[in-house]
């Protein structure tokens, strides 16, 4: 199958209509903003009608544009599934589209870095799903590079097929590198060999979203919304608006700790030899399948809830994960210290740093201090015209100034002969573990007056999706710097 060309499922000309309604719901929420709870009373409707009944020829108009934007989206959408096909030839995988914008690709299929099988619910109930391939490719590594809407069967076949290819093309690559006979993996024969690492269950992902709520920008949203326009000298502010603000933002925390809840729920993670396996959704159902040695780096992350418990979540950077809102980079929702340690043994050997870790220089405390000031005295100047002016700014220093020390003793870096690990964060905080090889650029930043005491901070970046592609470190001797940038030169040229 998927020798000849290939077209999408008809169903995707009815899902690239979203557009319709991703415009009712921009007129649905500025309708809520404008009128608050009026919307929700029948005299609002009453109104609308009689208004746009009065309206003549304006509100005739207004409804001739919608159907033709109705019309000339259908007829795009149905031109781009008529004129797009894909087949397998051989190692390549083949893409055309006859559009407007032509594209004509030719890839080797062992370029691929991920292939993704995912169902929404309208995919569910008619029977078909999504599969995304990404490349192992810089340029477009924070977007996916290919979509096709397949039956379900057809989707999983796809996917196999591509795996074979590449299983086979590892295989052969290994018998050429050495005198050893590597035979490829069925299908059937990487299916008994798969192993199950670890699965959480709905009420995990709740838990995990629950630790990982981001508390403090929470807490600025509130304050901005509810709080800075009831302390405004002059006017009393409109309350059934703030009301109705605070409800939006209240509700939309909680939706969408549930949305994450449903979405990460049935967390399952296996692997074989050579690859790894994640599944998870509860309504939208999502699979990740890519090779280990494609992990460029591994960030263990304690948001400050998961922190007070001593628990953790692991993220890799992996080309093709996270690189849309509704994808993840996680390998594990929130566990223990030791668990997360135990799978990364079996998941991602290799991203495990042997060196005694070094802690940041006492002069870098002066940085988050300085920075507390500055913010404290913006808020000030921007808070002119609110009363308890002088609280705020109070509150917002103290904060900020015990953050300081927090991120400062937390502070570390650490690098063996083969990666680099460093930590960061204030209340939330992150470890990250990356590879001399995965490193793609590397720069040492200082000035005139750390320069003479030989301390600087390392940035650096990998092939990865953008949520996961830059990294920093703390304030380090330079020195500790040069070795690693000198490691990162010295694999780059060993691979050539």
């Amino acid at each position: 199958m998927f020798k000849s060309p290939t077209k999408n499922h008809f169903s995707l000309i009815f899902e690239r209509l979203a557009a319709i309604l991703a415009f009712f719901s921009v007129y649905l929420i500025n309708s809520l903003k404008d009128h608050g709870w009026e919307i929700f009373l029948p005299s609002f409707y009453i109104k609308l009608f009689s208004t746009a009944a009065s309206g003549g020829l304006k509100s005739a108009f207004g409804f001739l544009a919608f159907f033709l934007f109705v019309l000339v989206s259908l007829f795009l959408s149905y031109r781009y599934w008529r004129k797009t096909v894909f087949y397998i030839e051989g190692d390549d995988f083949i893409y055309k589209r006859d559009t407007m914008f032509k594209v004509d690709s030719r890839l080797p299929i062992q370029n691929i870095a991920m292939v993704n099988v995912e169902s929404n619910i309208f995919e569910r109930l008619v029977g078909t799903a999504k599969v995304k391939i990404d490349l192992n490719s810089s340029r477009t590594a924070n977007k996916t590079d290919f979509k096709f809407v397949l039956k379900r069967g057809d989707a999983a076949l796809l996917k196999e097929s591509l795996l074979s290819i590449k299983s086979r093309h590892s295989a052969e690559t290994a018998v050429s590198e050495s005198d050893v006979s590597c035979a490829p993996l069925s299908n059937d024969e990487r299916a008994e060999e798969r192993t199950h690492l670890i699965t959480f269950s709905a009420a995990d992902a709740l838990r995990h979203k629950l630790l990982s709520f981001p508390v403090i920008q929470f807490f600025l949203t509130i304050t901005v919304v509810f709080i800075l326009p009831m302390l405004k000298t002059g006017g009393n502010p409109n309350m059934n608006r703030l009301w109705f603000l605070l409800f939006l933002t209240l509700f939309g925390s909680v939706g969408s700790i549930v949305k994450g809840a449903l979405d990460l729920g049935d967390y399952t993670v296996e692997q074989d030899s050579k690859l790894l396996y994640i599944s998870c959704g509860i309504l939208n159902k999502r699979n990740y399948v890519f090779e280990r040695d494609k992990i460029n780096a591994v960030v263990i992350n304690q948001p400050i809830f998961a922190r007070l418990f001593g628990l953790c979540s692991v993220s890799i950077a992996v080309v093709g994960l996270g690189n849309e809102k509704n994808e993840t980079t996680h390998l594990s929702l929130t566990i223990k210290k030791d668990k997360a340690d135990e799978l990364l043994l079996k998941c991602a050997p290799d991203f495990v740093c042997k060196s005694e870790r070094v802690r940041t220089h006492p002069f870098s405390i002066a940085f988050p201090v300085l920075r507390s000031f500055i913010y404290a005295a913006a808020v000030m100047l921007l808070s002119t015209g609110y009363r308890h002016i002088y609280v705020i700014s109070a509150f917002v220093f103290i904060l900020l100034f015990i953050g300081s020390f927090v991120e400062f003793f937390g502070r570390y870096y650490a690098a063996d002969d083969d990666v680099v690990c460093y930590s960061k964060g204030m209340f939330n905080r992150s470890h990250g573990i990356v590879k001399y090889g995965d490193i793609q650029d590397v720069k040492i930043k200082t000035n005139i007056l750390l320069k003479k005491m030989r301390l600087g901070r390392m940035s650096f970046s990998i092939l990865s999706a953008s949520a996961m592609k830059k990294h920093r470190t703390g304030w380090f001797d330079i020195s500790l710097f040069e070795q690693a940038a000198g490691k990162v030169v010295d694999t780059e040229e060993m691979r050539r």
